[in-house]
Order: C-alpha cells, then structure tokens, then sequence
C-alpha cells in the first residue's frame, strides 16, 4: 500500500481481520476503483458486539447457541478484566483472537465428532456442554496461573464459575485431559483431540522413557493444549515455574508426533540475526552470508521448534512474527535473499517463565495476540 507519494509498505492482514469501506453514495461502486482514487477508509471495529458476533456465525460457522456462548465468556472476561477481577491480571491477555480460536475449536470438535447429531435438542445440547466445557478450559482458562490471593479467589475457581454462568448450570462436566493410545502404544487422542503424527511417532512409553520424564497430570493437559493448537494451525507458548517441564513437554510432543526438534536457548545477547540470516567473515577475510538454523527448519517442515526461555530476549521474537500469525510464506529481514514457504508440519511453541523473575521483560502483546498459551504447574505431590 503506498501510505504516502513514493512511499510503500507492505502490511499483513490477519484471518481474523475484517476490513469495512466507506464510501460516497454516488461514489464509483468498484472498491478497486476507490483505493485508486486514495479516498476510501479502512478500519477495524473490535469493540462493536453486532461485528464479534457476526464474525463468529458467517466465519467460523457456528450455531446461534455456539454463538451466544462464545460471545458471553468474552463479555463476561472482558468485564472481569476491566474491573480488575483477576489476582494475576497483568500475565492475561483476552481478546476477540483468542475466543476465533475457541469457535474454531468447536467447530473441529463438531467435526470430528458425531455425538451431536444423535438424541435431538437434547443431545445436542448436552454435547455442546460437554465439548464447550472442554475447549474452553483448554485454549482460555489454560493461560490463567494458580497462584492464589490469601483474600481473593483464585483465578481458576473464578474461571470456573464464569463458566457456569456462560453454561447456565450448577455443575460442569468432569475435566477430559486423558490420554488415549493406540493398540501399538501410539497417543491418538489427547483430552479428546486427535493428534496427528508421522510415521516416526514413537508410543508414548518409549518417548516418556527417552525424555526421562514421568508423564504427569499437567504433561497430559498441556499434550491436550498442544494437539488442538497443532490442529488449529496456531503457535504457542508454556509458561511455568522453573523445573515444571516446560522444555520437556515440547521435546516430547515433537516424539510423540514423529517430528524433529529443534530448540534454540534465548539469551540476553540474542539477535534477530540468530533466528534469520547474518554475515561471518572467513579467514580469508571476505564477509559471506549465513542462513541460520531457524530458517532451514521452517524450509524442511516436519518439525517442532521450541523459543526456550523466549521472554528474556522478546525482541529476537519479531523475526517470528508472520509464523506466528499463521502466514505461510517468510521474506526475510536481509537484502536480497528470497521469500521461502514454510514446510508442512512445522508447530512453534514459545517456553518461558512468568515476568516476575529476574532478567524476564514483557513481551510485545501485539505478538502474544497470536499466540495460544498455557500454564504448566508443577508435578503433584504423589507425582
């Protein structure tokens, strides 16, 4: 788009975005026609319920219910955030991105699953209970952290009351994290979400084994959390405590789907130029261009690309960004070196600590827009 004479940019327009055009009545009808002539206005409404809704309904096909239930747990959150409700407020990030997500999940889980369509209104009612229940504890009440306020309620015991609102019942359905095998050992289902994997996916006791982990209860949820994520074509991000597993969690999940994994160690001196391409210069003294790692992972695909501790250099994150809003294809940050599409199979999750330990900074929320993100608590007792 050229934003001024003889300057042009390049912008990104994201699924979710919607553009509006206003125009003179007796204007010329053609939109094309009105860019050229430089007097048509573009915007986004993000705060206007009629266009949330719509958006819900015309783009992600859901049904007036579907759609009346979304749209309430974004209000009421909405609302809760406002009014500052939540003990960890500042680690939460809700808006209409995360709940496309949640509506594009319902409607995967409406696709791959029957049991709606069998004991009339009834049934179909119990079956958006149960599967609404389910994707909303996974890709919105996952992000909330556990710690708890010694006069507050905790932010997972109000998500959970919020959804009995949404819902309009006293009692929610059982949590559904399980994990279901193959008769070879191989993870088909987790929390009710089927996984797709290669043929060197490994069963699940061989990988737990190779990883030297035991697989816990927050290692089952958070496998639930990855597969809808993989499913949805979406980036994550892991966030816990030290010695949770976070790291441990993605290099399973990249054996138990029969991808490669790659990670790369943020640090405090990390540079766009480790994810992308920089210059090195030989012993003969010439300078001569070195494609990173990063970029030939995206290139051969089947893979699981872990950013470890990706908030204590958030800026290298930006390199990342058309992969992390879901583009297919990268243009470098480096003079002339082509556009490349990424390979099929490639899943990013983001590890990291909360923003309260030393040397972690904030990362940029237009990035963790496009993220989906999950808290990995720390093994039970008995675990």
């Amino acid at each position: 788009m050229e934003t001024a004479p003889g300057r042009v940019e390049r912008l990104y327009k994201p699924a979710n975005l919607h553009l509006v055009a206003e125009m003179p009545e007796d204007s010329a009808q053609e939109v094309a026609a009105a860019f050229f002539n430089r007097w048509i206005t573009v915007g986004v409404s993000k705060d206007a319920p009629a266009d949330f809704e719509a958006v819900l309904r015309s783009v992600h096909g859901l049904a007036p219910l579907e759609t009346a239930h979304v749209k309430k747990l974004y209000e009421t959150l909405a609302k809760l955030d406002a009014e500052r409700g939540w003990v960890n407020r500042r680690d939460y990030q809700f808006t209409p991105t995360l709940f496309y997500a949640l509506a594009e999940a319902l409607s995967s889980a409406k696709q791959s699953d029957d049991g709606w369509r069998s004991g009339g209104e009834q049934g179909y009612r119990r079956w958006l209970l149960s599967a609404f229940a389910r994707e909303a504890r996974r890709l919105v009440g996952a992000r909330l952290s556990p710690d708890a306020s010694a006069t507050a309620i905790p932010d997972c015991e109000r998500f959970e009351r919020v959804l009995k609102i949404v819902l309009g019942v006293k009692q929610l359905p059982a949590s559904d994290t399980a994990l279901r095998l193959e008769d070879k050992g191989l993870l088909a289902l987790a929390g009710a979400a089927p996984v797709a994997k290669t043929a060197e996916a490994l069963p699940l006791a061989q990988a737990a084994r190779e990883s030297g982990v035991a697989v816990t209860s927050e290692f089952a949820k958070a496998f639930a959390f990855l597969a809808r994520a993989d499913a949805l074509g979406k980036a994550s991000a892991l966030v816990g405590e030290t010695g949770a597993g976070k790291t441990s969690v993605a290099e399973m999940w990249a054996k138990l789907t029969g991808r490669r994994f790659y990670k790369y160690q943020s640090h405090a001196g990390s540079e766009l130029g480790d994810l992308t391409v920089d210059v090195e210069q030989e012993e003969s003294g010439e300078f001569k261009k070195r494609v990173r790692e990063f970029y030939d992972q995206l290139r051969k695909g089947h893979v699981v690309i872990d950013i470890d501790e990706a908030n204590v250099a958030p800026w290298v994150l930006w390199a990342l960004e058309p992969v992390l809003r879901g583009e297919r294809r990268v243009y470098p940050m480096f003079p002339e070196e082509p556009p490349f599409d990424i390979g099929e199979g490639v899943q990013v999750i983001l590890t990291f600590n909360p923003e309260r330990y030393a040397g972690r900074n904030k990362i940029d929320p237009r990035l963790m827009d496009s993220l989906l993100v999950a808290w990995v608590g720390a093994p039970s007792p008995e675990e």
